[in-house]
């Protein structure tokens, strides 16, 4: 028996394996192609959904709702939302970037997205100009519903930490707050 001849061990096992493997590689190409989030981009706006698990300094109290414009490239996402988390308008803070969680094994259609920052101005009651939080961390965990709206969990942490000057009326602070939020698209 020759090796080019279709009925040699050779060959035939190669045609088993080429038939094992095409069912799936059609698999995976479906899968592949229902990885798109279908999320579109634009300006939405975030609401508050029920009672904060942790408001550890009452930052709901200020606004229960944010907007933000939402900009897709392939899996991953930036998403720049309205906080108010600091007073200084050139802060990079509140520009979440992450990616699409599709096509992780068990997750939910949705995406995670995180900011972070140093020495950035907070807003403090009764401080002019606020105070300079040494850290401050941003992560969102979303599941989108539909092409229009996601919702999920933001979670926002700082810790102020005065610079030893007694008269500062900076206090040491952290605070904290993790809350659901909903989230629609309110067009372009």
């Amino acid at each position: 028996m020759w090796p080019s001849d279709p009925a040699h061990p050779a060959i035939g096992g190669a045609r088993r394996a080429r038939w094992r493997v095409a069912p799936l590689a059609a698999l995976l190409a479906v899968g592949l192609a229902g990885c798109g989030h279908g999320l579109r981009a634009g300006d939405y706006t975030l609401t508050v959904d029920g009672t904060p698990d942790v408001d550890s300094c009452a930052l709901t109290t200020a606004t229960t709702s944010w907007t933000g414009k939402l900009s897709t490239d392939g899996q991953e996402v930036l998403l720049k939302l309205d906080l108010p988390v600091s007073g200084d308008p050139t802060s990079n803070l509140e520009e979440l970037s992450g990616f699409f969680k599709a096509g992780q094994l068990g997750a939910e259609d949705g995406f995670l997205a995180d900011a972070t920052g140093a020495d950035v101005p907070t807003p403090e009651p009764g401080v002019p100009g606020g105070c300079l939080a040494d850290t401050v961390r941003i992560h969102m965990d979303a599941n989108i519903q539909d092409d229009r709206h996601f919702s999920g969990q933001l979670s926002f942490t700082y810790q102020l930490t005065p610079s030893g000057d007694l008269d500062s009326p900076c206090k040491e602070t952290r605070c904290e707050l993790v809350v659901g939020f909903r989230a629609v698209h309110t067009g372009r």
